[in-house]
């Protein structure tokens, strides 16, 4: 019987998250409050309001649906034709600032910086006798739409939209505070902090990376999305091709040119896990915040009277002890996109509760390959006359997951997390606009150990200098003769070492004996590019990514040009890896080829298009 009901259950909830599908209908909204278990009542008698009461004198009547919790009463006024006129939401804690004159937060008048600490940290006290940031904001504010706004606007269109969710964000809010918790105010608190670590970024950097939270630890924190008519407390933390959509994208305008605009959404779950006291741990966490001149300082933020409200301990949960349902919560910060990211670098931030994207997505593909073999190969279509080889691959061994919402331990996991992501929707984006003029037919990469890395036919010449060089009968096969390749690969087991495993490939085996001038020269047959990850900083605070790519493609004056470069991603930011990021340092570089590696990598950051920047730096 239990299992019957579970299974019923998930039908439930599945069938509840599909509701944003159906037309907007009263008593579909009544249901789905009372599937939340929150008490409805439809008030039948006459009211009457007056619509544009300077064109009209005329009152319409309407009817009232009244949905509560235990903090939470909302009530959506509707005509007989299913018309939402209104909706206004109250709770039990908050003031109803209907003048709508809230002073914004701001450093000055919310925030007191005091001296040094003797670790050296700035210590920061945060004003809490009033909530000055709030996404239950009410009356006409300007900066931040009201949350009876929100709500109301996702009930204009058609259908449900958005506010399936926004019940079940506020229901779940309700049910989990108790009377020692609001979590209605635990979450504007936090919110709080947040705004305060973005307000001491952009104190001393005011450009627009920075104001716009594109390079802020934290983003930029704003309460309600008009946008998607949702509410809650977000995080804008990055914009695909930033440069272009600042350019080009008007200021009225919420859309980007090109591209996703990135954002997290502050959310609060339910938990099986042991209940974390995030606003006590805040009290002593150390905040690596960028200050002037782009030098990292380290803060402690707090309120002035501790942390507000009253949290639970966690020997015993003031939650569990109230808690009517007797459930402890988690905070979590969900993404409106899915990210691929490393699951070990999850894993070394102590990050294990997490969610992926279960639906095929549009990196799925690629990233599927690189978890099968590490590797992606295929024909480029950057020299249009010769489609050269392409070879990506990643020298660490680590799964790609689609992470689409992760668990908090603490608040500064934000500053970890979110430069994290970043460095790895910038890669998504390299990766695919290399890979968008790719033919549909693999081919044989010989990598620099000689290691044939993708299945298909060698050219008959290269069968014929093989088979010519080991004095091979003719009858041997071609899985024979690609055997001899895997011979690198393979040494790792072998009870005799190899002691130079660089120098044992096929390519130098073939080549081996051979002057310069026998030597078979290269041509447009052997144009390549080689995309490769070579590994993780994880020395570094915001998890570099460290990246190779080198080639050989055909100019516009159909010359073979080499070039080879070197750079990493940092929160979300390409630049040249310097001397002390890597061991090997090529003292031989001319300076005509280290000038265009800074023009490709300057490039690459304008335009996050890998195979647009080759052409401008290296072919034309």
């Amino acid at each position: 019987m239990s299992s019957f009901n579970d299974s019923l259950d998930d039908c439930l909830v599945t069938l509840y998250d599909y509701s944003s599908n159906f037309y907007i209908n009263v008593e579909l909204i009544q249901k789905l409050a009372q599937h939340l278990k929150l008490d409805t009542f439809v008030d039948k008698d006459a009211y009457s309001h007056i619509f544009e009461p300077t064109k009209s004198s005329e009152r319409v009547k309407f009817q009232r649906l009244s949905i509560a919790g235990s903090f939470i009463l909302i009530d959506i006024d509707f005509t007989e034709i299913n018309k939402i006129i209104k909706v206004s939401l109250s709770l039990a804690n908050h003031i109803d600032e209907t003048n709508g004159n809230i002073p914004n937060f701001d450093l000055k008048s919310h925030v007191t910086i005091g001296e040094k600490d003797e670790q050296g940290n700035m210590l920061v006290e945060i004003d809490s006798t009033e909530n000055k940031l709030t996404f239950l904001t009410k009356g006409n504010q300007e900066a931040e739409p009201s949350a009876d706004d929100i709500l109301l606007s996702s009930l204009q269109a058609e259908k449900l939209g958005k506010f399936p969710f926004n019940l079940k964000f506020l229901a779940t809010l309700d049910r989990l505070s108790s009377t020692d918790e609001d979590l209605f105010l635990y979450l504007d608190k936090t919110a709080v902090i947040l705004q305060t670590a973005y307000l001491l970024e952009t104190k001393h950097n005011e450009d627009w990376l920075y104001t716009e939270g594109l390079y802020t630890s934290v983003g930029k924190i704003s309460t309600n999305d008009p946008k998607s008519s949702q509410l809650g407390v977000f995080i804008d933390f990055w914009n695909d091709f930033r440069y272009i959509n600042h350019e080009y994208t008007t200021s009225d305008s919420s859309t980007l040119l090109m591209g996703n605009s990135y954002k997290g959404f502050l959310n609060i779950k339910a938990s099986n896990s042991t209940q974390k006291d995030y606003l006590l741990q805040n009290k002593e966490s150390i905040w690596k915040l960028v200050g002037r001149d782009e030098v990292i300082e380290s803060y402690k933020l707090a309120f002035n009277d501790g942390p507000q409200p009253k949290a639970p301990s966690t020997a015993t949960s003031s939650i569990k002890s109230s808690n009517k349902n007797n459930s402890n919560w988690i905070l979590s910060l969900d993404l409106n996109y899915p990210v691929f990211v490393h699951l070990q670098v999850l894993e070394f931030l102590g990050i294990t509760d997490y969610e992926k994207s279960n639906e095929k997505i549009i990196d799925s593909d690629l990233f599927d390959k690189l978890n099968d073999s590490n590797e992606y190969n295929y024909n480029s279509g950057i020299n249009k006359d010769s489609p050269s080889k392409l070879h990506i691959t990643q020298q660490i061994s680590q799964e790609y997951i689609p992470l689409t919402s992760v668990s908090l331990n603490s608040l500064t996991n934000l500053i970890q997390l979110i430069p994290l992501f970043r460095n790895y929707i910038v890669l998504a984006n390299l990766l695919r606009t290399l890979i968008k003029e790719t033919a549909s037919n693999p081919f044989i990469f010989v990598g620099i150990n000689g290691v044939s890395t993708r299945a298909g036919e060698m050219s008959t010449e290269t069968k014929n200098r093989l088979k010519a060089s080991l004095k091979l009968p003719d009858d041997v096969t071609d899985e024979e003769l690609m055997g001899l390749s895997a011979v690198s690969d393979n040494s790792a087991f072998s009870t005799a070492q190899i002691n130079k495993p660089n120098t044992v490939d096929l390519t130098s085996f073939m080549n081996d004996g051979l002057s310069e001038v026998e030597k078979p020269p290269a041509s447009i047959e052997d144009s390549y590019i080689s995309f490769s990850l070579d590994d993780i900083d994880y020395c570094s605070s915001t998890y570099d990514l460290l990246i190779s790519i080198d080639g050989l493609l055909v100019n516009s004056k159909d010359e073979l040009v080499d070039f080879e470069v070197k750079f990493k991603i940092s929160n979300g930011v390409m630049s040249k890896i310097k001397p002390d990021d890597q061991e090997d340092v090529n003292m031989d570089d001319d300076n005509e080829s280290i000038d265009k590696n800074e023009k490709f990598i300057k490039g690459l950051n304008v335009t996050e298009d890998i195979i647009k920047v080759l052409k401008y730096v290296y072919l034309d």
